[in-house]
């Protein structure tokens, strides 16, 4: 079989694009994969140096570091729970809104993107506080008769991830649900479907991707999430993230954190591929036939 010959500038053309991305690359390269390496060479390493295990033996044997992990995917598993739920409802609205609506909806969605996290964890921390509005308002309606602790809690940390993800988890869920054919609905319809069973067996399965790819992205920056479990957690609610900081910058047992940081980055990319896994073999196909 014959290869058609190359047309004459083939490959100037395909340098250029690469010339033109190699400044990103080099960037991605020296400020990721670098640290990156460093890292992970420094958790295999004594403080001296030396090659050594120890530091994953000393964190596998810690009663207390399976409990942090043990919080950590529990938060992030509910944090995605509820941004699902919340986020799902927000993008079928947005699919059957007009333009002027989708246009004040995006706004919506959009705004709390613009404001730094630590910001709007701070607002939290006001509102959830012993003096904050929730507690205010529950004893302004006698529900309460003192301040409930809500701040500093597990609740705090899933209210806080939730509003700060949401925007993620409804963005992605817009994306899959305007890539399906309305007919699709008016015919299952017009077969005596109802309500109920068109959107579990048409809308949403035919949604799916576009919940995994949201469920993926809130589950990854929830369980990597600092500042808003260090803010509305505190001591009561601490996270892998935070053992990481402590390891590292409270007492510079920079072997240790390391350690701790490549074991959140495995838990991280497991999730990752489990779900492209999904994502590829359409696993979710045929789950609500």
């Amino acid at each position: 079989m014959s290869v058609p010959p190359r047309k004459p500038g083939a490959w100037k053309e395909v340098g250029i694009p690469l010339a033109l991305c190699a400044p990103g690359l080099l960037l991605l390269l020296f400020v990721f994969l670098v640290p990156l390496a460093r890292t992970f060479a420094l958790s295999f390493e004594t403080p001296a140096g030396d090659p050594t295990l120890g530091n994953y033996t000393k964190l596998f044997g810690d009663r207390f570091f399976w409990e942090l992990m043990f919080r950590t995917l529990k938060l992030s598993a509910i944090t995605t729970l509820v941004t699902l739920v919340l986020g799902y409802a927000v993008a079928v609205h947005f699919v059957a809104a007009g333009p002027r609506a989708r246009a004040y909806l995006t706004l919506i969605i959009l705004a709390p993107l613009m404001v730094s996290v630590v910001i709007r964890t701070y607002g939290w921390v006001i509102i959830l506080g012993p003096a904050g509005l929730v507690n205010n308002l529950l004893q302004a309606l006698e529900l309460t008769s003192s301040p409930l602790r809500i701040l500093f809690t597990e609740t705090a940390v899933v209210v806080g991830l939730t509003h700060i993800f949401l925007p993620y988890m409804a963005l992605a869920i817009v994306s899959s649900l305007q890539n399906i054919d309305p007919a699709l609905a008016r015919a299952a319809r017009n077969l005596g479907a109802g309500g109920t069973t068109t959107f579990l067996r048409i809308v949403l399965p035919l949604s799916m991707p576009g919940i995994l790819a949201g469920s993926l992205l809130v589950f990854t920056l929830s369980n990597s999430a600092f500042a808003t479990p260090a803010l509305l957690g505190g001591s009561g609610a601490q996270v892998l993230s935070l053992l990481a900081y402590q390891q590292n910058l409270v007492l510079l047992n920079w072997n240790a954190g390391s350690a701790v940081g490549i074991v959140l980055l495995v838990v991280v990319m497991t999730g990752a591929m489990i779900n492209s896994r999904m994502i590829e073999r359409g696993r979710f196909k045929g789950v609500f036939r």
